[in-house]
């Protein structure tokens, strides 16, 4: 198992880059292009179409912290390719699960928080 796999299945998150699961995930972060042909990445529930301000990113790698906290938060996601690359969310995921072995590691945690 792969450390992506073992980050989702220890917080129970979902990542999906097909459109077509998009009616199924908490969480959307996609790719958008402007009317003078920038490129902004938006932060968005699925049922949400309206543009806020504060969920809209120039950078790509900005929408990295919100992705790790979805998927702490267990959240199901959908998260475009182009994000995914760009946030070296390989990379991301490998940091994750070191932070994880970490924690069941500390002599601080807990017994029954060591046996998840």
């Amino acid at each position: 198992m792969n450390n992506k796999n073992k980050v989702l299945k220890h917080y129970g998150a979902n990542i999906t880059d097909v459109w077509n699961n998009v009616d199924h995930v908490d969480m959307v972060f996609e790719s958008v292009y402007t009317a003078d042909s920038y490129n902004v990445y938006w932060m968005h529930e699925p049922s949400d179409m309206a543009f806020n301000p504060e969920s809209i990113f120039y950078y790509a790698s900005s929408c990295s912290d919100d992705i790790k906290n979805c998927i702490k938060d267990g959240l199901s996601l959908f998260v475009d390719s182009e994000i995914y690359d760009e946030c070296y969310f390989d990379d991301e995921f490998e940091d994750m699960w070191d932070d994880i072995k970490n924690e069941r590691d500390s002599p601080f945690v807990s017994y029954h928080e060591n046996k998840k």
